[in-house]
């Protein structure tokens, strides 16, 4: 049950280091990470440590780049990410 919601856009969260990551959204503040390989702007380190991750993965590298834990295929390692993102599958 999603019980931490931001009390900027009323999103809900399961757990609350996703709410204090996804509070950084809200900041005007924050500063952007950018991706060198195709240009998008993340405003979360961990939302741009995701993106990397899937770059790798679609690349051949079956090592997550948030946790730094191996997998053995890259949809396994896909189905991990989503642990990052603070949805539940």
């Amino acid at each position: 049950q999603k019980t931490h919601q931001c009390s900027f856009c009323e999103k809900m969260f399961h757990r609350k280091d996703h709410l204090k990551n996804h509070l950084q959204t809200h900041d005007p503040n924050k500063e952007a990470f950018k991706c060198e390989e195709c240009g998008k702007h993340y405003n979360t380190k961990l939302g741009y440590k995701r993106h990397v991750a899937m770059h790798s993965a679609t690349a051949g590298d079956l090592t997550c780049k948030v946790c730094m834990q191996s997998y053995e295929s890259t949809p396994v390692l896909l189905e991990h990410l989503k642990s990052h993102s603070g949805k539940s599958s």
